[in-house]
Order: structure tokens, then C-alpha cells, then sequence
């Protein structure tokens, strides 16, 4: 902000680079929301295979407390009926996971939010049911459309505007871009913190692997002497030496 207050006082020497951040600024803001929508064919499958692996589920790693925003296009289909479950990963296997949307026959287009309560991998589960009845086929299928954004990608560009403050689209950009830094700064740590403790964890393995070898050596070592000291012993006993 320093930088950009001393450049405005003189518009010529900051003109046109001043143009290339606006422009970059406006392009990456404008692609973030798009970054996340993928396009897949969902095919129809009978009821009773949904739980055998009939879902086709996305999985994004969203930090704890981070609102997340989730928008959805399914093609019209008939005797096929599309459900989709928003949930989070258990903390330990067989541990509890949050549901965070669950909606049964969906159709047309539709968004959803959600709030995470950890930091951990979101599912997004989509599953195409066919009618009773109705046999499997190739061109039997619907068109799902998915974008997840979470974060810095869910907030207005207008709530970084100030009360009674006039600014221009491409200032409300370059702040919105400031807070998408300060969001990825906030990424970083997590993951330098998470690397921390895996470091930790990886030397207090490696601390113990040393330890059991250690002992390992000792023991056989001591096991050695031993079996010299016995057959010593035993050879003596027979007058063999």
C-alpha cells in the first residue's frame, strides 16, 4: 500500500505498469471462481449398486472455518433421478464425518454453502439412479457441471469497500487479490506447520529405528560372547582343550 500511495503522486511514471497489475489483477479474479468447475458424465446405475462404489465423488482440502460455496448444473434426464452428499473426512477411521448438504432427486441448476468445522478433505458425491426397472446402457448418462470455491473466492468484491468509499472496479480487485494473498499466506502456514509435525514424527521414528538397532547389536553381540564363554567352558569340562 506504501508503494502504491508514493507511485500515485506522480500518474506518469506509474501509468502503464499501473495498467499491466489492473489487467493481471482483473484476470486472476475473474478465473478464480472458474478454476474449480469441472464437467462430467454421470451414468445411470440401478439403486442397489449406489453403495458399492456407484458414487462419483470430488474431494477438495479446505482448512477449518472456511466458508465454501458450492454451485451445481445437471442436464435433464429421463427415469434417471441424481443425488448429491456434501461431506467432510472422519478424523480417524470409522470416526464420525459431517454432513454439510444432502439433497435426493436434483435437477437443473443450484447452489449450496457450508461452513467446515476442520481442516481436512470435502467430498462432493454425485450418484445417477435409474428408474425401477430400467436396464444400463451407454447413452443412458446425465451432464454435471460442479464448482467449489471456498474462501477468498466466495466474498463480493464490493464488502472490501468502506463506508462512504468510491472506488473503482479494478481497486475493489486489487484488494480482493490482497485478501486472496493474505488467504494463501494463511495456506502456507498451515502446511509449513503440518510438514513441522510430520518432520517430527519422521525423527522420532528414525530416533527409535536407531535405538532398536542398537539394542539389536548388543544383544547379538552379547549372544556371541556368551556362546564362546559356554562352548569354552563346555570344552574344558570334556578335557577337549
Amino acid at each position: 500500500r506504501t508503494q502504491l500511495s508514493a507511485d500515485v503522486q506522480n500518474p506518469d511514471s506509474v501509468r502503464y505498469p499501473m495498467l499491466r497489475i489492473s489487467h493481471f489483477a482483473l484476470a486472476l479474479c475473474s478465473l478464480l471462481p472458474q478454476l474449480r468447475a469441472v464437467t462430467f458424465d454421470l451414468p445411470g446405475i440401478p439403486a442397489n449398486q449406489v453403495p458399492e462404489g456407484g458414487q462419483l465423488c470430488l474431494s477438495q482440502l479446505i482448512p477449518e472455518d472456511v466458508h465454501a460455496v458450492a454451485t451445481y448444473s445437471i442436464t435433464p434426464g429421463n427415469q434417471q433421478t441424481v443425488n448429491i452428499e456434501a461431506f467432510d473426512e472422519p478424523e480417524t477411521e470409522g470416526g464420525h464425518s459431517n454432513t454439510f448438504y444432502s439433497r435426493n432427486d436434483v435437477k437443473g441448476e443450484g447452489t449450496f454453502t457450508f461452513t467446515t468445522h476442520r481442516s481436512g478433505e470435502v467430498h462432493l458425491c454425485f450418484s445417477n439412479v435409474l428408474d425401477q426397472g430400467v436396464k444400463p446402457a451407454w447413452n443412458i448418462k446425465r451432464s454435471v457441471t460442479v464448482a467449489l470455491r471456498s474462501g477468498a473466492e466466495t466474498v463480493d468484491p464490493d464488502t472490501f469497500q468502506e463506508k462512504n468509499e468510491k472506488l473503482r472496479p479494478v481497486e475493489k480487485n486489487l484488494r480482493k487479490l490482497e485478501f486472496v494473498m493474505d488467504e494463501v499466506a494463511g495456506d502456507i502456514e498451515y502446511l509449513i506447520s503440518r510438514e513441522q509435525g510430520l518432520r517430527d514424527t519422521n525423527e522420532s521414528a528414525n530416533e527409535r529405528v536407531k535405538f532398536f538397532a542398537v539394542l539389536t547389536m548388543l544383544v547379538l553381540v552379547g549372544l556371541a560372547v556368551w556362546q564362546l564363554w559356554y562352548l569354552r567352558r563346555f570344552f574344558k569340562a570334556k578335557k577337549l582343550i
